[in-house]
């Protein structure tokens, strides 16, 4: 449960490390306005989003921190949280793919 008006639901935990708040990550994911269950948004007609978690919409920054890769999540998010210009609550189900470490050095050596 997260002390935050953004609410995560685990739809499928992962099996992979758990993101932290400087992690870059890399998801697919569908945005919906929670109301009309009306699409705004998604890539899995595209490519992947691969971003820094904290360079994200702060409430998937929030909502995503702890989860691991691997998961697929339902992220609810209040207007200002969001993204949508209706000022509607949204639904995010993303889907971690990969996430890369700042700490982590490239190469074997």
């Amino acid at each position: 449960v997260l002390d935050t008006p953004v609410q995560r639901v685990i739809l499928k935990e992962g099996d992979g490390a758990a993101l932290k708040a400087s992690d870059t990550v890399t998801v697919n994911y569908l945005g919906e306005t929670y109301q009309a269950k009306t699409p705004f948004d998604e890539s899995y007609t595209s490519q992947p989003l691969t971003s820094a978690l904290s360079g994200l919409i702060q409430g998937w920054s929030i909502g995503l921190t702890g989860v691991k890769v691997g998961s697929r999540v339902l992220l609810q998010l209040p207007a200002p949280s969001s993204e949508d210009a209706s000022k509607s609550s949204v639904a995010v189900v993303i889907a971690v793919l990969g996430q890369h470490s700042a700490a982590k050095k490239e190469g074997n050596g």
